[in-house]
């Protein structure tokens, strides 16, 4: 017997007997009679929330990709496993406040609802049927697994739906729970709760520049709504992702002249966006109905969505459309699987698209904002994780091979609306979209470049996404300007930047008319195996010097980072004056084990300081800046130093990205280096200023 048969049979019998199948033409409602309620469970207290506060987690990978702090808040981690469980939870608590422990909560779901619901019901006790369409019996189990009746009620979703309402309708004690139909405030409110963690687990005073959520009939996206304007966020851009055959959102929201017209100018949809549509008109805004659903992203499965979401949506603004083929969804569920060692549903990864495209990230924020206090820290930006429910190792393996076969050729995608033949020119930090012409068709260039032909050490790749750092062995320029480089890959995944350009080695996609097309970036050897946390500290000196005299040593690159305790040598890159190698040595065992290694470092030079940025091994990155600031005289408590040619006061912030479990360990080690360096920048200092008095 096999581990998953052997699993199987030890489940617990459900509390309510299953309701057997029938055909998808009929349906068949069960009831239990006499079914007994015993008291709620004595660790369910009806005046908190049922649902759990989710992490909020820096992503290292997604953060380097886009040249931005990314987070990842993980709603696939609540006990259902996804996002629905906040809202229905709380439907469901005030049902049960309403209609005592008589209620009967009832759901037509073809997923993550019937799951949240039924496992809400457990929790309260109460009695819960769940009608499924014959699609998805896959799910019965875990419905059942969870004390909920279930019925297959017909061959579509709407066919489940209506076998609900009638029970609903001769029951009097039965209450509907809302699964796509997420007009409700509970819903909402209980959705909206997400926003408010996200605001206390953010850095402190910060808020984001965009919100990226997964849309279907619009439930996650009414609570994201609702909670910024709670918050106060009306600047936060909310970017609606969905996949192409699926997409009614998008579809309505173009089909609305405030949204996709511009100035005054008629509404304009896409051809590929207005097939298989339906248009009508409901609570003053016209809403786009799906003749019928051909993603396979399921959990999105709404032919319309609610008229609440589009009119909010409509009149807050500061929202962004996107849809996408399967397959880039695809390919990012296997990449995320791989990242971060989960496992999502393909809703969920269509959220995480933008995240591994950074040409399509940076066209929908073309223009991300800063913090406020520090212009020149980019806000961070948040990636909805909504789900994981409807997955499996097995089903990640099959998008993989997809992927793999498909993703290339389908890598385009709708924004907003774009017209076939207009100039869609961005221009953001080297990554440059080019022109469409007029049959929609977008040709992207790409081109590979090697920051260094110094086979001694490693270099830097640069495609249109992260390669990771190589060993470069041999690297010959092509008559196209691009490189054809052979090597290996190193452990160290580096910051990989984009790069179009006018020559290199082109590649010509094709997308429907009115699509953006990309290039190509399945990154083939980004390796994060954890979770990473980032420590910042800032350590204040004075010196007995001048400021000039100080930023001398400050700004020169070799000296800097030669102060490093660890440092071998510093070697800079011949074709990239801002980067260097640095090379360091660590000596384990009581110095019986000497570890060499080479690491990229970048260095930026400011008015009154420099930044050292350096890309260790294991995930771990540390950013050095170090400022100075004249003084009139030395603070008080100083001791006089003879001779002292004036004071200045050095600032030295350091910021230390690393896996949980080595954060203690290289931020402890990182504090000590930088004391090192102090001392050696004073005696640098001595030697220069003896050198100076001698000459």
């Amino acid at each position: 017997m096999g581990i998953r048969q052997r699993i199987a049979n030890s489940r617990p019998p459900s509390r309510a007997p299953s309701v057997p199948s029938t055909p998808a033409h009929t349906h068949t409602h069960t009831h239990t009679p006499g079914h007994a309620h015993t008291p709620l469970h004595a660790d369910v207290d009806l005046e908190k929330p049922l649902y759990i506060k989710t992490p909020l987690v820096y992503s290292p990978g997604i953060s380097e990709r886009l040249g931005c702090a990314a987070f990842l808040k993980l709603e696939n981690l609540q006990p259902p496993l996804s996002f629905k469980y906040r809202g229905i939870s709380l439907f469901a608590q005030r049902a049960l406040e309403l209609h005592g422990p008589s209620v009967h909560l009832i759901a037509a779901s073809s997923g993550n609802a019937g799951l949240a619901l039924a496992y809400t019901a457990r929790r309260l006790d109460v009695r819960c049927t769940i009608f499924i369409p014959a699609p998805a019996v896959k799910i019965r189990a875990a419905l059942e697994k969870e004390g909920a009746e279930v019925v297959v009620g017909g061959a579509e979703y709407v066919d489940a739906l209506n076998a609900a309402r009638k029970v609903f309708d001769r029951e009097k004690h039965a209450v509907m729970v809302p699964s796509y139909d997420i007009d409700d405030p509970l819903i909402w409110e209980g959705h909206s709760s997400m926003i408010h963690e996200i605001k206390r687990q953010l850095p402190a005073g910060e808020r984001p520049a965009a919100i990226f959520c997964a849309v279907g009939g619009g439930g996650l996206l009414g609570g994201v709504l609702q909670g910024c304007t709670e918050m106060g966020w009306n600047d936060v851009m909310i970017v609606g992702c969905e996949t192409v055959g699926s997409n009614c959102f998008h579809r309505t929201m173009v089909a609305n002249a405030s949204f996709a017209s511009e100035k005054g100018k008629a509404t304009m949809i896409p051809a590929s966006l207005a097939q298989g549509v339906s248009l009508r008109s409901e609570a003053g805004v016209k809403l786009a109905s799906l003749d019928k659903l051909t993603s396979r992203a399921a959990s999105l499965g709404a032919t319309s969505p609610s008229s609440r979401v589009v009119a909010t949506a409509l009149k807050r603004g500061r929202m962004r459309c996107v849809s996408v083929p399967d397959q880039l969804s695809m390919e990012a569920c296997g990449i995320f699987a791989e990242e971060h060692k989960m496992l999502i549903e393909l809703a969920c990864s269509t959220t995480l698209v933008p995240a591994y495209n950074p040409d399509l990230y940076h066209t929908i924020l073309p223009r991300q904002p800063t913090l406020d206090d520090d212009q020149d820290i980019l806000r961070p930006v948040v990636f909805i994780v909504c789900g994981g429910a409807k997955i499996s190792v097995k089903e990640v393996e099959d998008y993989e091979r997809i992927a793999e076969k498909e993703a290339d050729q389908c890598r385009w995608a709708f924004v907003d609306r774009i017209k076939p033949g207009e100039k869609v020119h961005q221009n953001h930090g080297g990554r440059t979209t080019g022109q469409m012409d007029g049959g929609g068709r977008q040709h992207s260039i790409r081109q590979i470049r090697i920051n260094s032909k110094d086979s001694s050490y490693n270099g830097h790749a640069t495609a249109a996404l992260g390669v990771g750092t190589l060993d470069v062995r041999t690297c010959d320029k092509t008559d196209q300007g691009a490189y054809n480089v052979k090597g290996s890959v190193d452990r160290t995944s580096i910051a990989a930047n984009v790069f179009q350009g006018d020559s290199g080695n082109a590649s010509v996609h094709d997308g429907p008319p009115g699509s953006l097309t990309f290039g190509s970036v399945k990154p083939r050897a980004v390796k994060m195996s954890m979770f990473s946390r980032t420590e910042k500290f800032v350590m204040p000196e004075t010196l007995p010097y001048r400021m000039e005299t100080v930023l001398n040593i400050v700004k020169d690159p070799v000296k800097m980072m030669s102060l490093n305790p660890t440092c071998i040598s510093v070697t800079q890159s011949t074709e990239d004056p801002s980067i260097y190698i640095l090379e360091t040595q660590s000596s384990w065992f009581g110095g019986l084990l000497h570890t060499p290694s080479r690491f990229p470092a970048e260095s930026k030079q400011y008015d009154d300081g420099a930044e050292y940025t350096v890309d260790a091994a294991l995930g771990v990155k540390t950013v050095g800046i170090w400022s100075c600031k004249a003084l009139d005289g030395p603070p008080e408590g100083t001791s006089p130093v003879d001779e002292a040619e004036g004071w200045c006061e050095l600032s030295q912030t350091g910021i230390v990205t690393a896996p949980f479990p080595l954060i203690s360990l290289v931020t402890s080690f990182y504090k000590e280096s930088h004391q090192t360096q102090i001392k050696g920048l004073l005696d640098r200092l001595r030697a220069e200023a003896a050198k100076t008095r001698a000459e």
